[in-house]
């Protein structure tokens, strides 16, 4: 055990990897930066134009594709490693998206009535009795039993040579 250990802790290609794994770390903070600018940038296109920039967008699809694949290679899921070792993602040109004629959120209910609704529900609900303990059934060899060998008596005793000792009616 402690040799392959030693083994694995003098494989160059481990190390290697690690190597990588830093600086794609690095990369991936880098990247979730210009993410926060494109939203940015994306928000301030919109509130002015009234629609989104499409060459934003497909960058930010571009970039979001970059950031899984370095995730991926980060959590071992990858062996690939991301751009400059692999081409960079580049996505199709994606069709605008018209906004929303408007955006009107339904009207507010009353409180009175969010609440009086809740009683209601809740008055719907019969909750068990727990005060008394209810029926419980034994397992038995003839059950989908985790152990089919063994049967438990009605009176709670374990038999674990059920399969050579069938009682009958069972």
């Amino acid at each position: 055990m402690s040799d392959d250990i030693v083994n694995n802790l003098k494989e160059p290609s481990h190390w290697l990897r690690i190597l990588f794994m830093l600086g794609f770390a690095v990369v991936l903070y880098v990247a979730g930066l210009v993410v926060l600018v494109l939203t940015l940038a994306q928000i301030l296109f919109s509130l002015l134009t009234g629609k989104d920039n499409l060459n934003l967008r497909s960058l930010g699809s571009s970039l979001s594709r970059y950031i899984f694949e370095i995730l991926m290679f980060l959590t071992y899921n990858s062996e690939t490693r991301p751009f400059p070792f692999s081409p960079f993602p580049v996505m199709e040109p994606v069709a605008p998206v018209e906004p929303a004629e408007s955006f009107e959120p339904a009207a507010p209910e009353s409180a009175v009535d969010l609440y009086a609704d809740e009683a209601a529900a809740r008055a719907a609900v019969t909750e068990p009795d727990l005060s008394q303990p209810g029926p419980v059934e034994p397992f038995t060899a003839e059950s989908d039993s985790i152990m089919p060998d063994t049967e438990v008596s009605d009176a709670g005793e374990v038999n674990s040579n059920a399969a050579t000792e069938k009682k009958p009616g069972h």
